[in-house]
């Protein structure tokens, strides 16, 4: 193979030991000892690739240091628990990346995020307790890797239903997701119908708004069912009132008040479809967050989001 042994079985279990954290869980004490020993004990076939050659040699070192009877073992220790669940976001990560995205997503995460393949902890928790409480029987990484790879399959994308209710037991872990959602809509909201522009103007309304959407879903205000569609348009909403409230406090004629009223009346369907100006993805402060959950081609799409009864 014209390659140095050593060398590259070294390369092999530090890759090895970096992802699986062999050392902290104690399968062996030096990446290095283990690497020259491996490498005398298992030098490259006549004709055999390097390929073959390694996995074979990573294979028999797994057999020898009974990586079975390691994990059983090490069931409840909470550095294997994060070496799952480490594995399990990489193919979380991989399935989103990979996936359309989903009606959950598309309402409730940020652009660049998810909440349908996220790994919430709770639900980590309920998924480890029952897959690992009987140990499978893994051979070698590669087994524990591809039995990770069948548990995000068979459990990702989560239902709605699941998200909805975690936003319902006010779970941070899913609201701070859909907080980040709220900030360029909010930016966009409030540079259309108030002028503001830059996150130290908009961060009060974007915050007041997190309260009051926490507060409705929490407290079970929103009427049921609650899908994630319900939850952005009452948040939609939310921002609208806020915005006129600004703008009602700001003018200083009835003349003006009467100006700022935003209900959607076809002069003002004509005005905004076709004014490029208040297309989304001209707002500065907006990267065409808007654009990503309302179809702004269909009028009537998005009058059923910006005409929110609260």
């Amino acid at each position: 193979m014209g390659r140095s042994i050593e060398k590259d079985v070294l390369e092999l279990l530090t890759k090895e030991n970096e992802r699986y954290r062999l050392e902290r869980l104690g399968l062996f004490r030096d990446v290095r000892e283990e690497a020259a020993a491996l490498a005398a004990k298992f030098p490259p076939l006549e004709d055999e690739t390097f390929y073959d050659w390694k996995n074979r040699c990573l294979r028999e070192f797994y057999r020898e240091k009974g990586f079975s009877t390691f994990c059983r073992n090490n069931v409840r220790n909470p550095q294997f628990e994060a070496v799952t669940a480490s594995l399990l976001k990489m193919y979380l990560r991989r399935m989103f990346e990979s996936s359309e995205r989903t009606e959950t997503d598309r309402y409730l995460a940020p652009d660049s995020d998810t909440v349908s393949y996220a790994l919430e902890p709770e639900h980590f928790q309920e998924l480890y307790t029952l897959s690992f409480s009987q140990m499978p029987s893994f051979g070698n990484t590669r087994e524990l890797d591809s039995y990770c790879r069948g548990l995000a399959a068979d459990n990702f994308p989560v239902d709605e239903p699941r998200i909805i209710d975690g936003m319902k037991d006010n779970k941070g872990f899913y609201w701070e997701k859909f907080y980040l959602k709220l900030k360029p809509i909010t930016a966009a909201f409030c540079y259309q119908m108030s002028g503001l522009a830059g996150d130290n103007n908009i961060h009060d309304i974007w915050s007041d708004t997190c309260i009051s959407v926490n507060r409705a879903v929490v407290e079970r205000r929103l009427k049921e069912p609650v899908d994630s569609k319900a939850v952005i348009s009452y948040s939609v909403g939310v921002l609208k009132n806020k915005n006129k409230e600004l703008a009602r406090n700001r003018a200083k004629t009835p003349a003006d008040i009467d100006a700022i009223q935003y209900k959607l009346t076809a002069e003002d369907d004509e005005k905004y479809f076709n004014n490029p100006v208040t297309k989304p993805e001209n707002f500065p402060s907006q990267a065409g967050g808007l654009a990503n959950y309302i179809d702004f081609s269909d009028k009537d799409s998005v009058q059923g989001y910006f005409v929110v009864i609260l």
